[in-house]
């Protein structure tokens, strides 16, 4: 796994320095993990640059495309001053980057959107997307040698925290 609480936070220090301010978040049930994770991460980053999280920006939904459409387009009725959309996953992210575009927002100049995990067509797509990098090949192979060792020398489980970064791209 990667830290979803420090990438949050980070990714909230990125587009703050990026010059946001009124900034969205569109995420899945952040009752169970890392959706918590990643909400706590983005808040907490927030608010350690001065910026109290207004929760009437935030949309819970599902980890799908169709939630990044219908939150952003909730969001946006509501509160049309958004400038940047972060999003719990590149799905959502790419549903909220094809709503901006059918109101006829630029990305990156109108709003930003910045999404999470690194999915492989995040970088194919127009624009390309803005994410948060976790290594899905490293993570399964990580795991497969841990059951291995797990099973054939009795090594016990463990967390293994991998690094991730963030893939400035075209969206922020």
């Amino acid at each position: 796994m990667i830290d979803n609480y420090a990438a949050m936070k980070d990714v909230a220090k990125y587009v703050t320095g990026k010059g946001c301010k009124k900034i969205a978040y569109i995420t899945a049930d952040i009752s169970m993990s890392p959706s918590r994770e990643r909400y706590d991460g983005f808040v907490d980053g927030l608010k350690e640059v001065g910026i109290d999280f207004d929760k009437k920006l935030h949309y819970p939904g599902t980890f799908s495309v169709e939630t990044g459409q219908i939150g952003a387009m909730t969001l946006l009725q509501r509160n049309p001053g958004i400038d940047c959309i972060v999003c719990g996953n590149d799905l959502m992210a790419i549903g909220a980057v094809s709503i901006c575009q059918k109101l006829g927002k630029k990305i990156p100049e109108d709003i930003k959107v910045m999404g999470f995990d690194d999915i492989y067509i995040s970088k194919y797509l127009n624009p390309e997307i803005t994410t948060v990098r976790q290594d899905a090949y490293e993570m399964g192979k990580q795991a497969a040698l841990m059951l291995i060792r797990h099973i054939e020398q009795k090594e016990p489980l463990t967390d293994i925290v991998l690094p991730y970064e963030i893939m400035e791209r075209s969206t922020v």
